[in-house]
């Protein structure tokens, strides 16, 4: 099965479903009800929920998953600065980041924070 990365709340629930319910291991979409996952099915105290569908887990760190643009730029900052690796929120300005600061042509670019870099497939993404 496909791992599925997503930013987690403090509740150990995904962004799309926040609502975690008292003692077991469930997060709803709405309370109680919408969409629904299980943090930990295997591992839930109620046995009958230990089939549910699983949620998707936080990307491991330190790397940052994005889904990046045909210029190779994240979604977030979109705009490829022409020639070197740096991308803008905004024409040219907002949050930047650097696609290979390593190899980046302007030496002064190359302490640069890296972009995320997409994930390997077949990863799905959550919110």
């Amino acid at each position: 099965a496909p791992t599925q990365y997503c930013k987690k709340l403090d509740n150990g629930c995904p962004e799309a479903t926040p609502n975690r319910y008292p003692g077991n291991n469930r997060c709803f979409e709405k309370v109680w009800g919408g969409n629904m996952c299980n943090v930990d099915p295997a591992n839930d105290p109620l046995a009958y929920q230990r089939n549910d569908k699983k949620c998707c887990t936080a990307a491991p760190a330190p790397t940052q998953y994005c889904k990046k643009l045909d210029n190779g730029c994240p979604e977030a900052t979109p705009n490829r600065y022409p020639g070197n690796n740096r991308c803008f929120e905004k024409v040219w300005g907002g949050n930047m980041c650097n696609v290979d600061p390593a190899n980046d042509p302007l030496a002064y670019q190359r302490n640069d924070k890296k972009c995320c870099t997409a994930a390997p497939a077949p990863t799905q993404y959550c919110k």
